[in-house]
């Protein structure tokens, strides 16, 4: 009868020593090999068989391997962190810098003005033909002589000094007058005689250059025309004449000069006094005139 042989106890592991710690890969547990049955042989002389290999049951177990490198990469990790304190607590001493003053920036120039923008010239319109300068007047003098009173009428008797300053001579002047006493309508009168273009007057004359002449005249007013006036009793009038001169130049120009004038006995302070008609019929002399408005020449 086979007999099977005894199967030798495994020894107790020891107790790890310790050793370097493995990195590496897993090293797995070695299985227990199985005790094949031999066929039935003669007897032979037993003997005692040798104790089998010891296995590798003292490897560490796959998890302590893991926490040990779990162990290994803190302390690295916490080595580095002392190693890089060290490294920052070593401050070099450097001297400080003096700041740099910052310059402030230049001035930028104004930008150039606008240039003016030309304007065109205005067109200059050709000048107007300038109108011949007026030429020299005639000169009149009126000197009254006498007013009297006949009748139903009034007389005055006065000078007329005409007079051609100018180097042309005037082959023709005509003058008209006319003899009013003072009212209140007498401007429109006097407008109405200078506005009359066909009014008799004296005989046409020609006058050379340089030349004056005298003309004496008479002018007569029915008494009817004669405005009366009375102040403190007493009646009187004023005599006014009104002088109308028309001239034609030797080279063709026309002028005219008009006036009218107050006629009267000289009174204090350069006033004229007027002709008192209560003492009938008389004749007054030494008679001064005073310009009445102004004269007028064209």
């Amino acid at each position: 009868m086979p007999v099977a042989l005894p199967t030798a106890a495994a020894a107790p592991a020891p107790a790890p020593a310790p050793a370097a710690t493995y990195v590496g890969p897993q090293v797995l547990p070695t299985p227990e090999p199985t005790a094949t049955p031999e066929p039935a042989a003669a007897p032979a002389p037993t003997s005692t068989p040798e104790a089998a290999p010891a296995q590798t049951g003292d490897a560490l177990p796959w998890w302590l391997w893991f926490l040990g490198g779990i162990v290994v990469a803190t302390g690295a990790a916490l080595l580095f962190t002392r190693l890089r304190r060290n490294q920052a607590a070593v401050v070099e001493d450097i001297e400080p810098v003096a700041p740099v003053p910052v310059l402030p920036p230049e001035p930028v120039p104004p930008p150039p003005p606008p240039r003016p923008v030309a304007r065109p010239e205005p067109v200059v319109p050709p000048p107007a033909p300038v109108a011949p300068a007026p030429g020299p007047f005639l000169e009149f003098q009126l000197a009254p002589l006498r007013v009297a009173m006949e009748g139903d009428r009034i007389l005055l008797d006065f000078d007329l000094t005409v007079g051609n300053p100018s180097e042309t001579p005037v082959p023709e002047v005509r003058i008209a007058t006319m003899l009013l006493t003072a009212h209140a309508e007498q401007d429109e009168a006097i407008a109405t005689f200078l506005a009359n273009d066909g009014k008799r007057g004296l005989d046409p004359f020609a006058l050379g250059a340089g030349e004056r002449r005298h003309l004496e005249a008479t002018m007569t007013l029915p008494r009817v025309a004669v405005n009366i006036v009375t102040a403190k009793d007493r009646p009187f009038f004023v005599p006014m004449i009104a002088i109308d001169a028309r001239y034609r130049w030797e080279d063709g120009r026309e002028s005219r000069t008009t006036a009218a004038f107050m006629v009267g006995p000289t009174a204090p302070q350069g006033k004229l006094a007027p002709i008192f008609t209560d003492r009938g019929d008389r004749v007054t002399d030494r008679l001064e005139v005073r310009l009445y408005g102004q004269v007028r020449r064209t």
